[in-house]
């Protein structure tokens, strides 16, 4: 009969602590290896948002040189009040507007998908001050009695990248947002001629 040493059960307790240390270490590499593929995602996706939301400026003032009815058309807000006003709101003409009812043509599949997720989320309108400009010839040749009236406006985009909103169709969930998700807002201020 064969006696069992004291250190018989050591060389098992060695290899389970090093089998822990090595998972530590390999969940610790995920970990940080995620991190990092999402903040790549974050910033590879955050022109696409910038895209949406220079879009959206383009579509505001396209906005205000429609002549058909108020709210649809911009060029009635514009000899009015014209305070702020959020065309991408509920019941306006850029609610859930997207970056792909922008493209024309047939694209491929990929570029539909990522165009298909790329949307306004908030397009605000301001008139900032109405100034007039003489229009004619040189000082003395002609009457000035005609001028044009220039509007200075401001307009507010906010681009969304694969943002999740909620029922509204308008305001972000916070509970849900994605690491590949981003979020522009640029701000523009212009000069509009009626």
């Amino acid at each position: 009969m064969s006696t069992l040493k004291k250190q018989s059960g050591m060389t098992l307790i060695l290899t389970l602590l090093l089998l822990l240390s090595l998972l530590m270490m390999a969940s610790a590499i995920t970990y940080i290896t995620m991190s990092y593929a999402n903040l790549a995602d974050s910033v590879t996706h955050k022109p696409l948002a910038i895209d949406a939301a220079e879009t959206c400026i383009d579509k505001g003032f396209e906005w205000l040189s429609d002549s058909s009815t108020f709210p649809n058309g911009g060029s009635e807000w514009v000899k009015g009040a014209g305070s702020l006003t959020n065309i991408a709101g509920t019941g306006m003409p850029l609610f859930g507007y997207s970056v792909i009812t922008d493209t024309s043509g047939v694209g491929t599949a990929p570029s539909l998908n990522i165009s298909g997720r790329t949307r306004c989320n908030s397009v605000t309108i301001e008139k900032l001050a109405p100034f007039s400009v003489g229009t004619g010839a040189e000082i003395g040749s002609k009457d000035y009695a005609s001028s044009t009236t220039t509007m200075v406006i401001r307009i507010q985009a906010s681009g969304l990248f694969d943002v999740p909103l909620l029922t509204d169709g308008v305001s972000i969930d916070n509970t849900k947002w994605r690491p590949n998700s981003s979020q522009a807002k640029i701000e523009v201020v212009g000069e509009f001629t009626p």
